[in-house]
């Protein structure tokens, strides 16, 4: 029993059909895509990780004080009804 949707199945029998495993592609012996596609997927995960990164390193030793989140709740609040 099948799941697939039918436009599922025709995105599929094109990408067969012009994909890097086509007849055309393998006629034109051109260099497979998947080393550059990967290279650009991961730029954008380098980017995230070395953003949680700096989020670790600047974050402050000791847990905050009641005071400081009271007054972080409280401007939250504020930015919140003003906008």
């Amino acid at each position: 029993m099948s799941c697939k949707s039918r436009d599922e199945e025709s995105s599929l029998s094109l990408l067969v059909s012009h994909g890097v495993s086509s007849q055309q592609f393998t006629d034109m012996n051109l260099p497979s895509f998947r080393p550059t596609y990967l290279f650009l997927v991961r730029i954008p995960l380098d980017i995230i990780h070395e953003c949680l990164k700096l989020r670790l390193e600047q974050r402050p030793d000791k847990d905050p004080s009641l005071l400081s989140l009271q007054s972080v709740c409280c401007t939250s609040a504020l930015f919140v009804i003003t906008n």
